[in-house]
């Protein structure tokens, strides 16, 4: 590529340095006549262009097909050919978050179009993330200690009213059934407003906007979720040649391939797919690269990194349910 005639002012435009040849020894900026032509800008643009796709398919390459070995050339200090793993994270899930928000909300492929991913319960089909929430109200709201009520088969029963026999699904009908109780076998005060939450919750989901709003708010989580991550790899590999920031790199680079894999998944999942076949293989792929990473990026034997992979998805996944958790109980109160 030709370049443009260089300045016979010998101090930099951008920082006042004296530049000696062509670039500046303080910012690096080049020191060329400033009115360029519109062929020269093509030529540093297509020149750019190519140079970030083959830092990005460079990265890719060893991201996907290597694992750790990208964060292992990265802390060794070997980063020109690479892209940054702030940059690769921000960008490959900002196209991740993207992909899910286009994907509408719990549909499949299936018999005559897409069909809601559905469980049978009582005849009615129920979205599976209810189950979430039903466990969820199993367990902020215990059953009542005296006379009626009772579990049976995974059902509350409320004996001695006609019609109330089952799972509370509106809370219309949680209010109705209370009214109709005696003053002294009604939920007390805090069992009631926490079943009511609950109650609510379902009914804003069944409406879309829960699970909108956990679209909208997911980068948010993975955010908090990220750092965890690599405070736990901290806590197995205590050891003074890895900093906190090595960690944090791991972490971005398993993120970003867990990213990929999620989005295949959804997609195969959402063309060909009743269920969550493809992500459960996609899961079950991430933790294979996960130990591999390991023992790659921490030099231990594979046994020793199956191991810690494993104590890592086990407290990684107890992390994400108590994130989720509170996400949900911070967004059901504003909400209400």
């Amino acid at each position: 590529m030709k370049t443009q005639p260089l300045r016979q002012d010998k101090h930099c435009l951008n920082c006042g340095t004296e530049v000696p040849e062509r670039y500046c020894t303080h910012c690096g900026q080049e020191n060329a006549v400033t009115h360029e032509s519109f062929g020269h800008l093509v030529k540093h643009f297509v020149g750019d262009v190519l140079h970030y796709d083959s830092q990005f398919l460079t990265t890719l390459k060893y991201l996907l097909f290597r694992p750790g070995r990208l964060t292992k050339e990265y802390i060794a200090g070997r980063r020109a050919a690479y892209v940054n793993p702030i940059k690769l994270y921000i960008f490959i899930s900002f196209i991740f978050f993207l992909l899910l928000a286009m994907i509408p909300n719990g549909q499949g492929h299936g018999e005559g179009g897409h069909n809601k991913v559905s469980i049978e319960k009582g005849g009615d089909p129920v979205p599976v993330v209810l189950d979430a929430l039903t466990a969820v109200d199993d367990t902020l709201q215990k059953v009542l200690d005296e006379g009626g009520v009772h579990r049976k088969d995974s059902l509350i029963v409320v004996t001695g009213l006609p019609g109330a026999k089952g799972r509370y699904r509106t809370l219309h009908e949680y209010d109705s059934v209370q009214q109709q109780l005696p003053a002294d076998k009604r939920d007390g005060a805090l069992e009631r407003r926490l079943r009511r939450r609950t109650l609510d919750m379902k009914e804003h989901y069944e409406e879309g906007s829960f699970w909108e709003a956990i679209k909208h708010h997911g980068p948010k989580l993975m955010f908090v979720l990220l750092p965890l991550f690599a405070l736990f790899l901290k806590g197995i590999y205590n050891w003074k040649r890895w900093y906190y920031t090595d960690h944090a790199i791991f972490s971005l680079h398993l993120h970003c391939f867990a990213f990929i894999v999620l989005m295949l998944a959804l997609l195969l999942d959402h063309w060909f797919s009743d269920s969550d076949t493809f992500t459960g293989y996609g899961l079950l792929l991430i933790f294979g690269y996960l130990v591999f990473a390991l023992r790659n990026a921490y030099g231990q034997s594979f046994l020793r990194s199956l191991w810690k992979g494993t104590v890592l998805m086990f407290v990684y996944g107890i992390s994400f349910a108590f994130v989720f958790a509170f996400f949900v109980l911070l967004l059901f109160a504003v909400i209400l």
